[in-house]
């Protein structure tokens, strides 16, 4: 009962985000990573806890290339993404802040990134758009392991069928 009445008292803020990350789509589709998390294979988008000091800006920036790219981020790599391309749409879950980003966005961030990520270990050539995220990545053992396409679509479910075709491949 108490845990009810804290949250009735105390309702997040932007100021006072634990986390933050990003999605891109086009309105159709929807970028997601696949992230093992406690042993199970997890679709998930981009992001993670802040630290000391960021904006959710920075924190769901940071997160999102980390997982795209599995590069360390520096601050003036931030700093040129935030000033140059701005979130579609921005929410509050709870203690968590969600940058809405589209595709072509996305696609424009890997172009200002590039001077600094081009070494990526996951890409035998630097990927520029979002295609080219999804089918040129290598196998990787980092937190997101692959990437794929989604219908953006909140009620989507996956055939027991179709994960039992999956097994049988694996």
């Amino acid at each position: 009962m108490f845990r009810w009445l804290s949250t009735f008292f105390y309702s997040p803020t932007f100021d006072s985000y634990e986390a933050a990350g990003c999605i891109f789509t086009n309105g159709i589709h929807v970028l997601a990573g696949l992230q093992k998390k406690k042993g199970a294979h997890i679709l998930s988008g981009f992001g993670g806890s802040k630290r000391y000091g960021e904006t959710y800006t920075r924190t769901a920036l940071r997160e999102a290339i980390e997982e795209l790219l599995e590069v360390d981020v520096t601050d003036s790599l931030l700093v040129t993404v935030e000033l140059r391309v701005k979130p579609s749409q921005t929410y509050l879950r709870g203690s968590y802040v969600l940058l809405q980003y589209t595709f072509d966005d996305l696609e424009e961030i890997l172009r200002l990134i590039e001077p600094f990520c081009r070494h990526t270990h996951l890409y035998t050539f630097y990927p520029y758009s979002v295609i080219d995220l999804v089918v040129n990545r290598q196998k990787t053992q980092g937190e997101v392991s692959t990437l794929s396409l989604l219908p953006l679509n909140p009620t989507m479910q996956i055939s027991k069928d179709f994960l039992g075709d999956l097994r049988a491949m694996h």
